[in-house]
């Protein structure tokens, strides 16, 4: 927290041996903290402190309301009809004074964190409505949400904002993010378990190929894939804002990795989009289109290859590749094949449209050569999941090979 902020202890705080180490009133300085953060405390340091609700940072709804208009999403609740619901929502959730300590922290140490949290909590609260569901299951959506990024409080600051690739132990780390959250969702008084069990899920994918667990449709709950969902489109709305990209093309990407999704998830999540706008337009407008549409070439080159690779390793390795548990590299490949194959978007009819698109393009060429940049990307971005997958799990490749060397000659082939 911030210095300005004044953090209470509620009750004296004894290490693991029962030995005092602060008394109950004492106010949280840095150095009464560097003091706890020796011990191993005997309960969680979260239900033992309070913040002064005085404090400017500390959230309540003003704040929220704040925040959510300067992220549009004010404007895609009320597309729906729900901006009220939604902030009585917001009144039900920071009843949990656990929730409005966490998420206060969120906001000040990870605003990027925070704001991403606001938009899945917003777009899930909405997915739910398309899909009809109660009351309070639709509450308990809503809190997941909330909660879905609170364990990134727990990982290294530097880890949690790299924008370089992930080492396989960074992303490992990264990956305990969903554990953590669930395990502080199950610490706070009163809140159901199927909301920590939703933040466990929120990386999971029907297809058994998300985190922690590898979980399959049958698995999961619907309310997990809910978020799971609202996190997926979150991740790529930013990837538009930043990147640039239409508001259809984020309905495009969605339906490409149908299998990642339960149905009734997915055709919730289009259906809604359909009926929400936020602030991204053409990006390409005034782009110079020679060498936009040199680089999708290169790019649709670099993926055809790629696959080639990719279909060599199935043809070849079926019986090396099957099924040992938990690990599924034959069913990963098959199905990013299937995807591949069914978009259509590495045939050399692409190739050939986009040689004969005139410079410059029509209204209509600019939208579709967009449309196909989106969905290239992510081909290129479900390729690099899959690497990222495999290579995690080197050593069990290495073994279904009974050669480590095979495996990395593979795995160099495909980088």
């Amino acid at each position: 927290m911030n210095d300005s902020s004044k953090v209470i202890l509620q009750e004296d705080i004894f290490n693991h041996n029962g030995v005092l180490v602060a008394k109950k009133n004492t106010s949280v300085t840095r150095r009464v903290a560097e003091v706890i953060a020796k011990h191993k405390l005997l309960k969680p340091l979260e239900s033992t402190i309070s913040i002064d609700p005085n404090s400017a940072e500390v959230l309540n709804v003003e704040l929220i309301i704040s925040h959510m208009n300067r992220l549009k999403l004010a404007e895609m609740l009320r597309a729906k009809g729900l901006y009220q619901q939604a902030l009585s929502y917001f009144v039900r959730a920071f009843s949990y004074p656990l929730i409005v300590q966490k998420l206060t922290v969120l906001s000040l140490r990870l605003n990027k964190e925070f704001d991403r949290t606001l938009f899945c909590t917003a777009f899930s609260l909405g997915l739910a409505t398309e899909l009809k569901l109660e009351e309070e299951h639709t509450f308990q959506i809503f809190l997941a949400s909330l909660l879905s990024k609170v364990g990134f409080l727990h990982l290294p600051p530097d880890l949690v904002t790299k924008t370089d690739k992930y080492s396989s132990e960074e992303w490992r780390m990264m990956q305990g993010h969903v554990v953590i959250a669930r395990h502080f969702a199950n610490l706070i008084p009163d809140l159901p378990k199927k909301v920590g069990r939703m933040v466990l899920e929120h990386h999971e994918r029907a297809d058994g190929f998300g985190y922690p667990f590898s979980r399959t449709q049958d698995q999961l709950s619907l309310g997990g894939q809910v978020v799971a969902m609202s996190n997926k489109v979150n991740g790529l709305y930013h990837k538009l804002m930043i990147n640039g990209g239409s508001w259809k093309g984020l309905s495009a990407i969605v339906q490409l990795s149908a299998s990642a999704d339960f149905e009734v998830v997915r055709d919730a999540t289009l259906r809604f989009l359909k009926k929400i706008h936020l602030p991204i337009g053409n990006h390409y407008k005034a782009k110079p289109f020679t060498p936009l549409i040199s680089n999708l070439k290169l790019t649709h080159s670099k993926l055809n290859k790629w696959f080639t690779v990719l279909s060599e390793i199935l043809s070849l390795h079926h019986k090396e590749l099957s099924e040992q548990g938990d690990f599924k590299p034959h069913s990963l490949l098959t199905q990013l094949n299937h995807t591949i194959v069914s978009s259509g978007l590495l045939n050399e009819v692409q190739l050939l449209w986009l040689s004969e698109v005139p410079i410059p393009p029509s209204v209509q060429d600019r939208i579709e050569i967009e449309e196909y940049q989106l969905k290239l990307g992510e081909i290129d971005y479900q390729c690099s999941f899959v690497m990222q997958k495999l290579f995690s799990q080197q050593e069990e490749l290495g073994r279904c090979f009974n050669s480590v060397e095979l495996a990395k000659h593979y795995y160099q082939e495909l980088t």
